[in-house]
């Protein structure tokens, strides 16, 4: 009878506790989920390159290699025209930066020597996983319930998965993570409550881990700042404490404790450490130096809303989280979360007296607000680091309610509900990346798996170009440039990197000018010998695109999913342009579509990309032809039938003149036909634009569309026909 009462007790703490450890293993899941995907970032092309250069040659590639574009020693004599940590040396007409990256590109470059594609993608998921292991590791350590630690790494995951690609940023997340597993937290006593007199013993060992890692971060990536700061918090937090106490409540005078002491040591060791790099004292200021200049320039926290600005503030990354104008996604509302956390954590951190944690915490937060790419590492640092402030802060008002015993059965059975809703919803999350819901529904780029990103890299452009071998430099956007450049071999140079400071500003903004018709795009041609270009799908690169689309002196010559290369049709490419040139009556609509499905497992995904590109080139009749192909496999694809509304209204207006001018030239039978289709068309994308807010009321785009379309039509009743700007 005993054994059974003992089995009855013993087995709800024990399902309890399979329950919130399962918990976290589901988080920990979703968030390496969220980290197995093709290589998407537009900056692995250079990062490879370099990593490249490196092991080839024993050589940090630290100056504007693979880069054609004229360096002009009139603007770069003026200090105020570099980038931050740059500098120009006139007699051989080469531009210096700090490259910060450098170990973490030699890392990536050695995998994809060895490995390829999928070695790359297992390194990013691999990192990731550590990345999460250390904060759950972190959590534990400080006493952080196992019910609670998994709701901690889904709120990261889900805040941070924007920035888990292959990049070198990756490397110093998890520097920092490790980082602040050493030396956080203010330990515990065996009943697992925090206590002042029960800090956690800094080791000379912990000590030297954290250094050893600051050696690393230096060399790793530009985020190895948030060391020193890190380290610095907590030696400010015991220094205040031990001149508290002995000059405030005089309770305290003896020497300092060995904590001060190896914190001490710690945060000298870390700010040395950024020394050891191969630019010494340039490359252990070049981060101050770059928020700086940033701050000069107002970069971040900025908008993708138009107007005159420096031409760093046009990176998407650098925007607010709170900028208007960017889609609101799980990210966002994810951060929202964290800074609600952030918040609550911080009134008990500031009741409690935690010094070190508030400074992290507020730290943490302010970098976040400032722009979007930040967002990831603070709440690697501020969730966990608010977990362990509120479960400091609970175990203190038990303590002082006198609730200290054992937990009451209901205690733990609400721990097992937490733990369930956390299975459920990792889990779900989980299937819906494994299946590309989840990025479907957000309109991302990403999918799930190895490989690499056709979508966004042009690995279709660069093999064109390494197959024929056109004369002559390439041009290309500046989203384009870096894997452009790889993926062409030999390398082509480029007139821009997606590497910022491998070129001067004014650079980057003579690309942006080219790319937006801003500039006499042919005197470029003439002054760099260009004979070929690759644009991607972009707002930016639309401009260029309708005009080489339209020019006789341009000629298509390949069509992907997002990029579309055009050809010279003068000078030394003119027989190639002749014999490959791609016409709108040449052009085999069928056979694309079926290329183009096999280049993303969401193939609906794929074919609203390539008609966009053939609609922004012009191509409007093909581009309806693909997105009815579009729709017919994601009938719910609300922006692609929009699209096609945008279209077949623009087609029909097109009619409706026509008809006009057989009207004029006396023609009534052709004439009447061209009406007939024009109020057709017109008809068919007035259900579309009404399908399209049936599927999501918020799409505003097709209620605007819809608005001119109606327009249109009464103007046409009364015998005027508008050209309505759709978009």
């Amino acid at each position: 009878m005993k054994d059974a009462d003992a089995i009855s007790e013993l087995s709800p703490g024990l399902v309890g506790r399979t329950l919130t450890r399962a918990a976290v293993v589901a988080a920990v899941v979703m968030a390496v989920a969220l980290a197995v995907r093709p290589i998407a970032s537009y900056d692995v092309g250079y990062h490879l390159a370099y990593g490249e250069h490196f092991l080839s040659t024993g050589e940090i590639v630290q100056t504007n290699r693979f880069v054609y574009t004229h360096l002009d020693p009139d603007i770069l004599a003026d200090p105020a025209n570099l980038g931050p940590g740059c500098r120009y040396d006139k007699a051989t007409d080469t531009y210096h930066f700090v490259n910060a990256n450098w170990l973490s590109q030699v890392v990536m470059s050695a995998v994809w020597r060895a490995a390829g594609s999928t070695g790359l993608g297992i390194l990013q998921a691999g990192m990731i996983a550590a990345i999460f292991l250390t904060v759950v590791a972190t959590m534990r350590r400080c006493g952080v319930a196992w019910h609670w630690v998994g709701p901690a790494v889904v709120l990261v995951a889900l805040a941070g998965y924007e920035r888990f690609n292959i990049r070198p940023e990756v490397f110093g997340y998890l520097i920092l993570v490790l980082q602040w597993w050493l030396i956080a937290g203010t330990g515990r006593d065996k009943s697992r409550q925090m206590s002042e007199a029960n800090l956690p013993e800094i080791t000379q060992r912990r000590v030297a881990g954290v250094i050893a890692l600051q050696i690393l971060a230096v060399n790793l990536h530009s985020y190895f700042i948030l060391g020193p700061a890190l380290v610095g918090a907590m030696f400010a937090d015991v220094l205040l404490r031990r001149l508290w106490a002995r000059f405030v409540t005089h309770s305290e005078a003896k020497a300092p404790t060995p904590r001060l002491k190896w914190l001490g040591i710690a945060l000298a060791g870390v700010v040395l450490a950024c020394l050891v790099n191969p630019f010494f004292i340039r490359g252990a200021i070049m981060p101050i130096e770059t928020l700086l200049f940033m701050a000069k320039h107002n970069i971040a926290g900025g908008t993708p809303m138009p107007g005159e600005r420096h031409p760093w503030a046009t990176i998407g990354e650098f925007f607010s989280p709170f900028a208007e104008g960017v889609r609101q996604m799980r990210v966002i509302t994810a951060y929202y979360v964290v800074l609600c956390v952030a918040g609550v954590a911080g009134v008990v951190a500031l009741m409690r007296r935690r010094w070190g944690w508030m400074l992290v915490l507020a730290g943490m937060t302010v970098i976040s607000t400032r722009m979007r790419r930040n967002i990831a590492p603070a709440a690697m640092i501020i969730v966990p680091l608010a977990m362990i402030i509120l479960t400091d802060g609970w175990n203190a008002l038990r303590e002082r309610l006198g609730l200290n015993k054992p937990a009451k059965p209901l205690a733990g059975r609400a721990g097992a509900v937490i733990a369930l809703v956390t299975i459920a919803l990792a889990g779900w999350w989980t299937v819906s990346v494994a299946s590309n819901r989840f990025y479907f529904s957000e309109r991302r780029a990403w999918r799930f798996g190895w490989g690499v990103s056709e979508i966004t890299v042009p690995l279709e452009s660069a093999k064109w170009i390494d197959t024929h071998k056109p004369a002559g430099k390439v041009f290309c956007d500046y989203g384009v440039s870096s894997n452009l450049m790889y993926f062409t071999d030999p390398h082509r140079r480029v007139p821009v990197l997606t590497n910022t400071w491998a070129y001067p500003p004014y650079v980057m903004k003579w690309v942006s000018d080219c790319t937006n018709g801003r500039c006499d795009f042919e005197q470029a041609v003439s002054e760099y010998d260009i004979g070929t270009v690759v644009l991607r799908l972009a707002h930016d690169t639309t401009p260029l695109m309708k005009t080489l689309a339209k020019s006789e002196d341009w000629s298509v010559a390949d069509i992907g999913a997002s990029h579309v290369v055009f050809l010279r049709r003068t000078g030394p490419n003119a027989e190639l342009a002749k014999e490959l040139g791609i016409t709108k009556k040449n052009f085999d609509v069928s056979g694309h579509i079926e290329r183009i499905v096999k280049t993303d497992p969401l193939r609906a995904c794929a074919l609203h990309s390539t008609a966009t590109l053939l609609y922004r080139m012009g191509w409007g009749r093909h581009a309806i032809t693909v997105w009815r192909k579009c729709i017919e496999l994601q009938p719910d694809y609300y922006e692609a039938i929009g699209n096609l509304g945008i279209c077949l209204a623009l087609r029909g207006t097109g009619k409706m003149l026509l008809m006009q001018a057989y009207q004029r030239n006396g023609k009534p039978s052709p004439a009447n036909r061209a009406r007939s289709g024009g109020l057709s068309d017109w008809a068919e994308a007035e259900k579309l634009f009404k399908d399209a807010l049936k599927i999501n009321p918020d799409y505003d785009d097709a209620a605007r569309n819809l608005r001119l379309l109606h327009n249109q039509m009464a103007s046409f009743r009364r015998g005027v026909i508008i050209v309505p700007q759709m978009r």
